[in-house]
């Protein structure tokens, strides 16, 4: 008789485990189980437009359950003229976004990170400002950013706060950010960590 052996519970849970962090998530995540090889990153993402009583964008999270709504995730392009525009990713699939904050997300764009496990998380529900700088931003200096409403610089209306001395890693030492350029700050480090412009010679 051929030797056989029998999995526990907690080995299977243990197996299984490992499974998914090799897939990149749990296989019940989103809309199928391939899951994008691309770990920590920065990307945009719009809801999917919705009809009847579902309140557009994504909702907000209640107690420890947080809000999600199913986005297409998109690229700026650049056309021949140099020209920049929101185009879908053709290579990744529709996902759910979450909402850790207790605001909902407007019916817009809006930049969302992907975890270390897969999950799609959008930036401004996780201490994470969107704003506008004041100043010329060149590679080592630091500069103001002026905070706006939601999820959409050019759409959001100022909220009167600033963030001072803000800085970033992203420039090369030919590079610059001009004034009125779109931003997204860390509010803890104040860290530029995305924005929606191409960076232009200083």
């Amino acid at each position: 008789m051929a030797d056989y052996f029998v999995l526990t519970g907690e080995e299977r849970k243990l197996l299984q485990g490992l499974l998914d962090k090799s897939r990149g998530g749990s296989s019940n995540r989103g809309f199928s189980s391939t899951q994008i090889d691309r770990g920590l990153g920065t990307y945009i993402a719009k809801p999917v437009e919705v009809t009847g009583s579902v309140e557009p964008g994504i909702p907000p999270r209640e107690d420890d359950v947080p809000g999600r709504a199913a986005c297409n995730i998109y690229r700026i392009i650049l056309d021949g003229t140099g020209e920049p525009s929101l185009v879908q990713a053709s290579d990744i699939e529709l996902q759910y976004v979450y909402n850790i904050s207790t605001s909902t997300i407007s019916q817009d764009w809006v930049l969302v990170h992907q975890d270390m496990y897969g999950d799609w998380i959008a930036s401004s529900s996780m201490g994470l400002a969107i704003g506008t700088l004041s100043a010329d931003l060149t590679y080592g200096g630091t500069a103001d950013v002026a905070v706006v409403e939601g999820t959409s610089p050019s759409g959001g209306s100022a909220t009167g706060e600033t963030l001072t001395d803000c800085w970033t890693y992203l420039l090369l030492s030919t590079e610059k950010l001009s004034s009125g350029f779109h931003v997204e700050v860390d509010r803890s480090s104040k860290r530029i960590i995305a924005y929606r412009e191409c960076p232009v010679t200083a």
